[in-house]
């Protein structure tokens, strides 16, 4: 019975698995595959071709768009990290007034849909003359990760003996010190996990960035990608090889990240 039970089990990954991977493997497909070929229903094109590769890369500004989405994705989660990180520490150690109030008034406002605040965040960015600038959109993916990450960290913080800290601080570490030198190196799988979040929702963005972004040469990958779409045409062949660079950046970081992604989320979903 058992037996039955772990074969079962595989076979649902593997099923689980296909279904996952099949858009990246027909996506790839669509990229290399040449003239009509692009639209058969085998999986392997009787034409296959690097040339699409070539010229997404050498003759539109998809590089561009590569490292706006890089500069901005990155940016938004060194500081979503920093702030994340100071405030669920304060809300697993310290006590203070409206600290139940303030936890959950940050979970609350995970609630709305980001669509509602473009108009209200677009009108404050244009007052400031901060559009069509990377801060822009720093500042609107600072703002929606910050509510996730805060509690993401405060929970693995939670599960970190006090201990640690407070021996620290009788060897003469202050309260930031000991932060700084003991407590972030324990939790770096959970910071890990929360930095893969972070940028994931970043690189992938698309209404902001489009609102935003008013020169072309400041578009962001998903919006550049956008761009291969015309009023008449869609050239497939393009913008499935610039879909499928841009899925490079995340994969590498998910293979740097992926121990610290699995232990992270693991460790901050309970109370130690």
């Amino acid at each position: 019975m058992d037996r039955f039970k772990t074969l079962l089990r595989h076979v649902l990954l593997i099923i689980i698995t296909v279904i996952t991977l099949f858009p990246f493997v027909w996506m790839f497909r669509t990229s290399v595959a040449s003239g009509g070929s692009q639209f058969t229903s085998s999986l392997v094109p009787e034409n296959v071709t690097w040339e699409n590769y070539k010229t997404v890369w050498l003759m539109t500004d998809f590089p561009r768009y590569m490292m706006n989405s890089l500069t901005v994705a990155s940016i938004s989660t060194i500081l979503s990290i920093i702030v994340a990180s100071l405030a669920g520490y304060a809300l697993s150690r310290f006590v203070f007034k409206g600290k139940a109030f303030y936890s959950q008034f940050i979970l609350f406002v995970q609630m709305f849909p980001a669509i509602l605040l473009v108009i209200p965040l677009f009108m404050l960015i244009r007052s400031y003359g901060l559009l069509d600038s990377y801060l822009s959109l720093v500042i609107a993916y600072v703002s929606f990760s910050m509510p996730f990450c805060t509690w993401m960290l405060k929970g693995f913080f939670d599960g970190i003996p006090r201990e640690l800290e407070e021996a620290a601080m009788v060897d003469g570490c202050n309260r930031l010190s000991a932060f700084c030198r003991v407590i972030i190196p324990v939790s770096a799988p959970g910071i890990g996990a929360t930095a893969m979040y972070s940028f994931l929702l970043s690189w992938n963005e698309y209404l902001y960035a489009l609102v935003f972004m008013q020169s072309s040469k400041n578009y962001t990958l998903p919006v550049g990608l956008g761009t291969f779409i015309k009023q008449t045409s869609i050239d497939w062949g393009l913008l499935m090889s610039g879909a499928t660079l841009g899925v490079i950046p995340v994969l590498l970081l998910f293979v740097f990240l992926v121990r610290y992604l699995v232990t992270g989320l693991t460790a901050g979903a309970v109370k130690g």
